[in-house]
């Protein structure tokens, strides 16, 4: 959705507001189409992420790798 695009801040890391007592929400994260969809570390596709959010709840996010770049910390 639209209204909830992530914004770039000033120390390369991304933010999105949901409302107070949003409850739960699954998201998978791209950097703009499929072609680019969050990957594991290995490059494998994931499935989505459930954010289960209350009142004032902050989530934090590590991408591991990218689907149309080449994984760089695969331990395999």
């Amino acid at each position: 959705m639209e209204a909830y695009q992530m914004t770039l801040n000033s120390d390369s890391t991304y933010t999105f507001h949901l409302p107070p007592g949003f409850g739960s929400v699954e998201i998978q994260d791209h950097r703009g189409d499929w072609t680019t969809v969050e990957t594991d570390i290995c490059g494998y596709g994931m499935g989505n992420r459930l954010l289960v959010l209350g009142e004032e709840d902050t989530t934090a996010i590590t991408i591991a790798s990218w689907n149309d770049l080449d994984p760089l910390n695969c331990p395999s």
